[in-house]
Order: C-alpha cells, then sequence, then structure tokens
C-alpha cells in the first residue's frame, strides 16, 4: 500500500449571519442526501489562552475550559471552541445532549493560525479512557482531538452509545485503540443516525480508524480519510453502514490508504455500498476467506461483498 496520500479537501462553515451560525441539523439517518441548513445561536464561549471560569461566557469574556463550559450547556446550544490547546480538562468531556462543540471547521482544528486542539484521555463507563464522549444528538466540529495517553495504554479519540451524533470537519490523532467507536454496549438502545463527514484519521497503529460494533442503524460516512491505521474502518453491526451511494444518502468520497493489515474490515456476510471512495489500488483487492487476509484492501468472508462502483486512486 502506498504510504502518505494527500489531505482530503476541507469542508467549509457554512456561514455567519446576525450572530447565527448556518449548521447541518442533526437527523443524520434520514437518508435524504443531507441535512438541511439552520441558524444556530451560539450560545457560549470558551478560550484556553484568555477565559476564565468566573467569566459569564460571552464573546468578550469566555469561559476557560471546555469541563466547565460543558457544566452549564443546555440542550440545543452550540459552544464556539476558540483556538487554544484545551488539555486541562477532566476527561473524558461528556458532551450533554443536544450540545455542539463548533472549533475551526474550515481546517479542522488543524490550521497553522487557528490550532483547536483538545488533548488528553480519561477513563470513561466504558472500561476504556477517551477523549469524549457524546450524548445523543451531540456533534462535534471543526476540532482536533489528540487521544494521547499519560502513561502506556490505549485510548480513545471518541466514545459514541447513543442516537443522532455527528463528528465532522475534525482531525483525530494518536487514538492507539480506537480513534472512533460506535456501540450500543449493554444497556443502551440501538444507536441510529451517526454521521461522521470531512475528518481525517490516521496514526492509530494499533487499533481502527473507526469500528462500528454491536446494533447500529442508518449510519452514514463521508469524505473522511483513514490513513495510517492498524485498521482503516471495521464494521461489526447489525447494519452496513452507508461508506457511498448507499441507503442513508453518503456522496462517499472517503479515501481508505496505507492502513497496516487492512483498508475496511467487514463482517461475513454483509453488503457494504463504498461507492465513489478513494483507494490504495484500482480495482480495490478483497480477501474473502475466513484465514487473515495479506496484503488487500478490503477483508470481508464468508459471502459478504463491498461495492466499490466509482472507485479512484488516492492522489
Amino acid at each position: 500500500m502506498r504510504h502518505g496520500p494527500a489531505p482530503i479537501a476541507n469542508s467549509a462553515l457554512a456561514g455567519v449571519l446576525l450572530g447565527a451560525v448556518l449548521l447541518p441539523a442533526i437527523g443524520c439517518g434520514s437518508g435524504n442526501g443531507g441535512p438541511a441548513t439552520t441558524p444556530i445561536v451560539i450560545a457560549w464561549y470558551v478560550d484556553a489562552v484568555a477565559g476564565n471560569n468566573g467569566n459569564p461566557g460571552t464573546e468578550a469574556e469566555p469561559f476557560l475550559t471546555l469541563t466547565h463550559t460543558l457544566s452549564v450547556a443546555q440542550d440545543g446550544d452550540v459552544v464556539k471552541v476558540q483556538p487554544g490547546r484545551y488539555d486541562n480538562e477532566a476527561f473524558p468531556l461528556v458532551v450533554p445532549p443536544g450540545v455542539t462543540l463548533l472549533g475551526d471547521e474550515p481546517g479542522r482544528g488543524d490550521h497553522a493560525n487557528a490550532f483547536t486542539v483538545i488533548e488528553g484521555v480519561g477513563p470513561s463507563f466504558f472500561n476504556m479512557s477517551a477523549t469524549f464522549q457524546m450524548g445523543p444528538r451531540s456533534s462535534l466540529v471543526g476540532l482536533s482531538i489528540v487521544a494521547t495517553m499519560p502513561a502506556a495504554g490505549a485510548g480513545v479519540a471518541v466514545i459514541v452509545a447513543e442516537d443522532n451524533v455527528e463528528i465532522r470537519a475534525c482531525t483525530i490523532r494518536n487514538a492507539h485503540r480506537d480513534a472512533i467507536y460506535v456501540s450500543n454496549r449493554a444497556g443502551f438502545p440501538p444507536v441510529r443516525g451517526v454521521a461522521i463527514i470531512d475528518n481525517d484519521i490516521r496514526d492509530n497503529d494499533a487499533g481502527y480508524g473507526l469500528i462500528l460494533v454491536g446494533e447500529i442503524r442508518s449510519c452514514r460516512v463521508e469524505r473522511s480519510g483513514f490513513f495510517r491505521n492498524r485498521v482503516g474502518v471495521g464494521v461489526f453491526c447489525d447494519e452496513a453502514p452507508d461508506l457511498g451511494g448507499g441507503a442513508y444518502g453518503s456522496a462517499g468520497g472517503n479515501s481508505l490508504a496505507a492502513n497496516f493489515e487492512m483498508d475496511l474490515e467487514v463482517s461475513p456476510g454483509f453488503v457494504v455500498s463504498a461507492r465513489d471512495c478513494l483507494w490504495d489500488m484500482l480495482p480495490p483487492r478483497a480477501h474473502a476467506a475466513l484465514g487473515p487476509p495479506a496484503g488487500v484492501e478490503i477483508w470481508v468472508p464468508n459471502g459478504g461483498s463491498v461495492i466499490t462502483d466509482g472507485a479512484l486512486p488516492v492522489p
């Protein structure tokens, strides 16, 4: 597999009008080809450089930490995360239901002039350490998430176990277990409507860029890059996600390349739509036997298949 593909194209911030940021509405499982644009007023500001938790959380007087900000945020609130490094936090950061954290969307939180970095992990109730744990209908937009462990261990950047979560235009590094872990797990209802859009997930050499486990429904992944992970994407859920041109409106455009074992691992018998995606090799090589594959892009044993119509080479 070729090493070091070019980054995928940046997503653009929709716009700002009369103090309202235009964000796609949550409700990601509708399969209508893309959510509508809705004006949402920013409720709180947080600034790791110039803030103070004694402030009122306004643009002129922002809070200092995300930990404090999330303790006051309510359903429907948008939190503007100003550039800076947020590492003095109580991890994992639990994002309340219906709350959006908005950083630097055009630069995925990783632009030289607007680094918006959240770095650190802490023990979650999933018996793994994580940076974020998402509530239902919550969103992360334009953040650079670094799941650095203080000592040897396996950090996860984002845990999703609730419905209608969106992770958009984020950069995710250093997870070393799974960058994004989506699971219903015991005690949770099925997870529906997860949207993973315009992300850059790389360098998780001990784990998956994205792993879907359990009763996951109506999930779509589009325009996201999975580079230099142990495995790019793992699909072990009850319903196949839409990676491109499938039932839930994914536009495709995912780049799966330079992952060490394989780019896409699929549960036996699944049929996954991954149209209009980018790969190391054309056509992408698939392995259908039960034994571990070698030198292939896709492992889909026992009668499953991956639809790769419109495949393009990674630049």
